[in-house]
């Protein structure tokens, strides 16, 4: 390991710590390790040769900070081994996790905002630390927001259009969802809407109900609730909440994706096809968290998280097998990053409603 990589890793250090310079006064490296991933091997007249990696630790701020540092001079901030112990402890008692031993940390990002420091006092400049964590529990990924110490950190919305009977809690609960998608608040964040609206498990008349899901048996029970509308940047969410929420909202994807993300996922299928795109029919949009790299194994995914869209679509087309061809598509927010995951089946499911039985 080169001494430019570790002048270039103090100083990335300092700056995401907002500390002055020199970074020598308030940084230490204290431990370096050589180590191997496999994953980085790279082939070379048609042998696998494995490069040296230096995972670097740094002491700042009551702290341990790693780095991993390569072959090519270059280096990464391993934000999810730099999450702190606090910030472990919570998160495992968060999601009743018995040991921090046994955490699914997925990725995570290191938010700085900045301290207020009064002109000639005795404090340094810097910056106030927050964590966003995306993180694996059974079957469910969820993203859970801490600052340093562990406590958790909410970014709320101020109020500002009447409620319509719409709880309070629930209120900022959906605005809590709409703020984690995107790191950055943007400008234009409003409440467009808020609603009283009544919908049907399998589906309602009218677009003021959520998108039903693909699935063979419904039960016919009607819900009450709101239909909310978000406005964050380019997208419009749309949520529907009733008054015992106990978890932070989902938007419903199919009515809050961008159109253009939607032609863009079909036009990649047609061009791998060959198909017309307006045969291509989108079945599903789950809104998801996923790394930087839209859950895709590569160097340095782990160190951010990209809030967006799984994306289900079919074609008319018909394999031998009686099924139709089926394509997953992870997206960013507004579609800047469109990966395809995998082709595989679709059939057809027959609908039909389970009455309900008077009691």
């Amino acid at each position: 390991m080169s001494d430019t990589q570790k002048a270039k890793i103090l100083e990335d250090l300092r700056t995401r710590l907002g500390l002055p310079k020199p970074a020598g006064e308030y940084l230490k490296i204290t431990q370096v390790e050589d180590i191997l991933i496999s994953d980085f091997d790279i082939k070379i007249d048609s042998k696998m040769v494995s490069f040296p990696i230096w995972r670097v630790t740094i002491q700042a701020q009551e702290q341990s900070w790693v780095y991993l540092a390569y072959h090519d001079e270059s280096i990464a901030f391993d934000a999810v081994a730099s999450v702190p112990e606090k910030v472990r402890i919570a998160l495992a008692k968060k999601m009743r996790i018995p040991s921090v031993k046994d955490l699914q940390i997925k990725a995570a990002e290191l938010v700085t905002n900045m301290r207020q420091c009064p002109i000639n006092a005795g404090c340094l400049a810097g910056y106030e630390l927050n964590w966003r964590i995306l993180a694996a529990n059974e079957n469910s990924v969820k993203i859970y927001d801490f600052d340093q110490e562990g406590a958790d950190w909410q970014r709320w919305s101020k109020e500002q259009i009447s409620s319509n009977g719409l709880p309070t809690k629930v209120k900022s609960a959906v605005m809590q969802d709409v703020i984690n998608r995107s790191l950055i608040i943007p400008p234009n964040l409003n409440i467009e809407s808020i609603k009283p609206v009544t919908w049907n498990d399998c589906g309602s008349a009218g677009i003021d109900s959520p998108t039903p899901m693909p699935r063979g048996t419904c039960a016919n029970v009607s819900f009450s609730g709101w239909q909310m509308r978000v406005r964050s940047g380019a997208i419009i969410y749309t949520y529907y909440v009733q008054s015992n929420i106990d978890s932070l909202p989902v938007p419903d994807g199919m009515q809050s994706i961008p159109p253009t993300v939607l032609e863009q996922v079909k036009q990649d299928i047609a061009q791998r096809t060959k198909a017309l795109a307006q045969n291509i029919r989108v079945m599903t949009v789950l809104p998801q968290y996923f790394d930087r790299c839209l859950d895709a194994a590569g160097k340095d995914c782990q160190n951010g998280i990209i809030a967006g869209w799984q994306v289900m679509a079919v074609s008319d087309t018909v394999r031998g097998d009686g099924a139709q061809a089926s394509w997953l598509y992870h997206t960013s927010l507004n579609g800047e990053q469109i990966r395809f995951v995998k082709l595989g089946p679709y059939f057809a499911i027959p609908a039909f409603v389970t009455p309900v039985l008077p009691r």
